[in-house]
């Protein structure tokens, strides 16, 4: 009896080993600006999970800190997936009077939410100006200078895209 419970328990083990299963594409597998989209099987071109925010900064790019979202994908089917809070120290560091970013699907709209990093101060909400190729712009326009810890979302009929951010406004 023992020895049919080791070689039962086995079995399981070596097929459930062999039967990994995915619930998206990481972060690599995500498309970047100016490169083809993953391989999707289903009704349409979308990647299952969405592309990253590529921040331009110091003339490189940095990806924007991921963030909880909702996404429908090539198949047709879709997931949630949520994110624990990034630490400020971990995110992308901007400096300037605007921010330019990348973003691999045509007709996203961005809206950046701002909040003061040290929580003293108001809340605003930016549109994002659209350049072409993939390529945006936030103007600091009217906010005040200092250190804000941005929400930047991209709208699609996917779903929404989120990145995260701190921009120094300078005085």
């Amino acid at each position: 009896m023992r020895a049919l419970l080791v070689t039962l328990a086995t079995t399981l083990l070596v097929a459930g080993c062999g039967s990994a299963t995915s619930l998206g594409h990481a972060a690599d597998d995500r498309p970047t600006p100016g490169t083809k989209q993953p391989a999707t099987t289903g009704r349409n071109d979308f990647p299952s999970a969405p592309p990253p925010i590529r921040l331009v900064v110091n003339g490189g790019e940095a990806e924007a800190g991921p963030v909880s979202y909702c996404w429908s994908g090539g198949s047709g089917s879709g997931a949630c997936v949520d994110m624990v809070g990034n630490d400020v120290r971990d995110l992308p560091q901007v400096d300037g009077e605007s921010v330019e970013f990348r973003f691999a699907l045509p007709g996203a709209r961005f809206t950046a939410d701002l909040r003061p990093v040290t929580h003293a101060g108001s809340a605003a909400s930016v549109d994002a100006v659209e350049l072409g190729g993939g390529d945006y712009r936030l103007d600091a326009g009217s906010l005040a200078p200092g250190r804000y810890r941005v929400q930047l979302t991209a709208q699609l009929p996917q779903g929404e895209a989120p990145g995260e951010f701190v921009w120094t406004i300078p005085s």
